[in-house]
């Protein structure tokens, strides 16, 4: 049983007693009307039995699932609860909630305004219209049928509730809820690049139904128009559609009545045609550093008349070449070294010591050589300790060294004023490293 909000007088709660009595209406197009038997609480007095007319109407011709359904409830005046005091008109405000069976259970609030006219004492009592909405989720028949109701009602600036209990399960409106269509689309190609068309084919639509074709990309439109296809009679149809925009991932075909399918659609990333790469290989081994010489060739110095001085003879070095294809970074260094002169008849010598050079290296014209060379210093040659004719240096920096040289020097021999006379001989050796 329900409280009163704020506690009314006695003797007013005492003049909302129970009376017989029951008004009847013709049912409507999808309307049921209904008896129900009530127990009705009232503040002060108690439980009071009601015999209340309903009657339930849903305006739907052919309900199905997923369609929310409007459900209005009116109730005729209740004779059994007849009071003896007036009511102010909007004083009344109805509440309550009518139940689910059959393919769908539940129960659906219901409510109503405060609009009653103004309540003549000792007459059936108005309880007010109230209405409901509830989706629908399942197929087959669906019961729908009063619950428990109440009143909340003004007066003297006090609410008086009274809470009415249905005496148990009745058959109310039955309806019949059709399966919800179910649309298919299928898109041939799945992908392609942007700017491409696909087919987009769908059936299970409604006959004649205008069926919008849209990109979308997640949830929202994407850039892509719009087309419009016309659903024939067995509710197919095909239309081309162009994806535009990169970003799109879904294509979606509905109908106004919020009949729908989508199929993911993917717009193939644009590739940048670039270069055709093609690897030439080419093995370079590094060559020799060499040195190249006439071994026949001699120097024969001019011929050489005592006369109580030393006397210098003069010639030119055999010229010998030096190739450096190593293709690397590496230096080198030619030197020489000279025996002593012995005469071929008596045995003298002249000293390895007497015999001196003037170097004069150079990269051979053409040659294009990376390196440099570098002439040895004048001097007297030595028996024992190398002299350097030239040299190239190790590269400072990483580059390439090598290249194709010229290797020359003079020759200047001092023979002593009172060297004996005779044919004099040397071996002078160049060694390259």
């Amino acid at each position: 049983m329900a409280a009163a909000r704020k506690a009314a007088p006695a003797s007013t709660a005492a003049l909302v007693l129970a009376s017989a009595g029951i008004a009847v209406t013709a049912p409507a197009a999808r309307a049921a009307t209904i008896t129900v038997n009530y127990t009705c609480t009232v503040p002060v007095i108690g439980a009071t039995a009601a015999s209340v007319q309903i009657t339930l109407d849903a305006p739907t011709t052919t309900p199905k699932v997923g369609d929310t359904l409007a459900v209005s409830w009116k109730t005729q005046p209740v004779a059994a609860l007849a009071s003896p005091l007036p009511f102010a008109a909007d004083t009344i405000k109805p509440s309550g909630s009518i139940g689910l069976s059959g393919a769908q259970s539940g129960s659906v609030a219901m409510s109503g305004p405060r609009a009653n006219p103004a309540y003549t004492p000792n007459t059936p009592f108005p309880v007010g219209d109230m209405a409901g909405s509830v989706e629908l989720t399942a197929a087959g028949t669906v019961n729908i049928a009063p619950g428990n109701f109440s009143l909340d009602v003004l007066y003297n600036g006090n609410s008086i509730v009274i809470p009415c209990t249905a005496a148990g399960p009745v058959t109310g409106l039955t309806l019949t809820v059709a399966a919800a269509p179910r649309a298919t689309l299928s898109l041939a190609p799945t992908h392609g690049p942007a700017g491409a068309a696909t087919t987009v084919t769908g059936s299970g639509y409604t006959p004649g139904a205008a069926v919008t074709v849209a990109g979308y990309v997640g949830a929202a439109r994407s850039g892509d128009a719009a087309v419009t296809a016309t659903a024939d009679a067995s509710g197919a149809f095909a239309v081309p559609y162009t994806v535009a925009d990169p970003a799109t991932d879904t294509i979606t075909a509905s109908e106004p009545s919020g009949l729908k399918a989508s199929r993911p659609y993917t717009v193939d990333p644009v590739v940048d045609p670039g270069d055709a790469a093609t690897t030439i290989g080419q093995p370079v081994r590094p060559g020799q550093l060499t040195l190249i010489s006439d071994p026949e060739a001699a120097v024969t110095l001019p011929q050489v008349t005592l006369n109580g001085r030393d006397n210098t003879s003069s010639g030119d070095l055999v010229p010998v070449r030096v190739q450096d294809f190593r293709g690397g970074t590496l230096g080198w260094s030619l030197t020489g070294t000279v025996t002593d002169f012995v005469g071929t008849e008596l045995g003298e010598k002249i000293p390895a010591g007497n015999l001196a050079w003037t170097p004069a290296c150079a990269a051979r014209p053409g040659s294009n050589s990376p390196s440099q060379v570098k002439s040895g210093p004048a001097g007297a040659l030595s028996s024992t300790d190398a002299r350097t004719l030239c040299n190239q240096a190790v590269s400072p920096d990483g580059k390439v060294t090598g290249g194709d040289f010229d290797a020359k020097a003079g020759l200047a021999l001092v023979v002593p004023a009172y060297q004996k006379a005779d044919d004099y001989y040397a071996t002078l050796t160049l060694t390259l490293a």
